[in-house]
């Protein structure tokens, strides 16, 4: 959970905090999250690493599988998570690129902007 070795309370978690974790060999918790109210929830449990993945596809909008995930979905879904994490607690938010986006030709530009 939140990094062992801060002392003065509750600290943003970065990915120099998580390669420093790693380094470390402390444990890293990390869980997904798709809306809000679940990652509010989750930062404020100490969760270092918030995940918004494809997996969306088949948790939360009942799909058979993660293909029909748009970058537009994953976008929405990542917006409303990071609005749940903020005040003192801040967990690191990663959100993954669907498999099908990654497939197109123009996709490089499209999740480099």
């Amino acid at each position: 959970m939140k990094n062992p070795s801060t002392t003065s309370g509750p600290k943003k978690i970065t990915t120099k905090v998580i390669a420093t974790m790693k380094k470390n060999g402390s444990r890293i918790a990390c869980l997904t999250a798709y809306d809000y109210i679940t990652a509010r929830l989750l930062d404020q449990s100490g969760i270092d690493l918030i995940l918004v993945g494809d997996s969306l596809g088949m948790v939360f909008q009942g799909q058979e599988t993660t293909l029909p995930v748009t970058l537009d979905e994953i976008i929405y879904h990542a917006k409303t998570v990071v609005r749940g994490v903020i005040g003192q607690w801040s967990s690191l938010i990663c959100h993954l690129c669907p498999i099908r986006q990654m497939m197109k030709k123009d996709s490089e530009m499209r999740v480099a902007s």
